[in-house]
C-alpha cells in the first residue's frame, strides 16, 4: 500500500486529487494538509510514503518546504507553473504533474512511485544493431556506441574505434537503441547513459563532447539520469 499525504492550499484541490486517487487500490490517502508546517507534522508522527506537494503556497514553498525535511518521503509536485519543474526534478522528485490534474499522468506517476519501490528489470545494456554504412552492411555493439547524431539525411554513430556514419532517420534509430537503454536528449542526439560522466538540465558530457538538451527533452532527461545514478 502506498499511504499519501495531500499538501495544497486549495481546498477544491484536494477533494480532486483524492477523489481521482478513490478508485487506485493500492493507494492510501492518509491524510490532507493546506498548511506546510501542519504537513511537517504528520510526515513526522506518520508513516508517509509520498507526498503530493504543491508548490506555491504561503509562507513556505512545496520546494522549500522538501529541502527542510530531514528526510522526505517521495514527492509527486502538483502545481499550475511549468517553471518550477526542473527545479522540482533536482530536488529528486518521482513526477510534476500540472494543474488541472488528469488521470492518466496521475497513473502514469504512480506507475513511477511503484518503479522506485519495486524496481522492475533493467533493459539490457549489451546488444548489437546493423547498419549500412561504405556499402556494407556493418554490426555494432550497442555498448560500443557512445551517443549518435544526425546530419541532414545521415546519423553518425560514435564511439568504437571510429565514427559510423549511416543513412537512416533518428526516430528509426531510436527505436533501435531504446531498448537497450539509449536516452534521445535532442531532436537530433542520442546518447548512452553509461558513457555520460557529467550531466545537467541544459547538457550532457559525454567522452569530453558536451551535448545539449533540446528544452522539449530535459524533464524526461532529468527524470532518467536520476534514475541512472540513484
Amino acid at each position: 500500500m502506498i499511504r499519501c499525504l495531500i499538501v495544497d492550499d486549495e481546498p477544491l484541490a484536494i477533494r480532486v486529487l483524492q477523489h481521482l486517487l478513490t478508485g487506485v487500490p493500492d493507494v492510501e490517502v492518509v491524510a490532507t494538509c493546506t498548511r506546510p508546517l501542519e504537513a511537517a507534522l504528520v510526515v513526522r508522527e506518520r508513516d508517509v510514503d509520498l507526498l503530493f506537494l504543491d508548490i506555491e503556497m504561503p509562507g513556505l514553498s512545496g520546494l522549500d518546504f522538501v529541502r527542510a525535511l530531514a528526510d522526505p518521503p517521495m514527492v509527486v509536485f502538483t502545481t499550475a507553473h511549468r517553471e518550477h519543474a526542473l527545479e522540482g526534478f533536482e530536488l529528486d522528485a518521482v513526477d510534476y504533474l500540472l494543474k488541472p490534474i488528469g488521470l492518466p499522468l496521475l497513473l502514469r506517476a504512480l506507475d513511477k512511485v511503484r518503479q522506485r519501490i519495486r524496481p522492475g528489470p533493467k533493459p539490457p545494456t549489451t546488444g548489437s544493431i546493423h547498419v549500412r554504412a561504405d556499402r556494407r552492411v556493418v554490426t555494432l555493439r550497442t555498448d560500443d556506441i557512445s551517443w549518435a547524431q544526425s546530419m541532414g539525411d545521415y546519423v553518425v554513430l560514435h564511439g568504437g574505434k571510429r565514427p559510423v556514419t549511416t543513412r537512416t532517420t533518428m526516430a528509426d534509430l531510436a527505436a533501435e537503441l531504446e531498448p537497450f537503454g539509449f536516452l534521445r536528449i535532442h531532436r537530433s542526439t542520442i546518447v548512452n547513459p553509461a558513457r555520460v560522466t557529467s550531466w545537467s538540465a541544459g547538457e550532457l558530457t559525454v567522452e569530453g563532447r558536451a551535448l545539449p538538451v533540446g528544452r522539449s527533452y530535459r524533464l524526461s532527461v532529468l527524470d532518467r539520469m536520476k534514475s541512472v545514478t540513484r
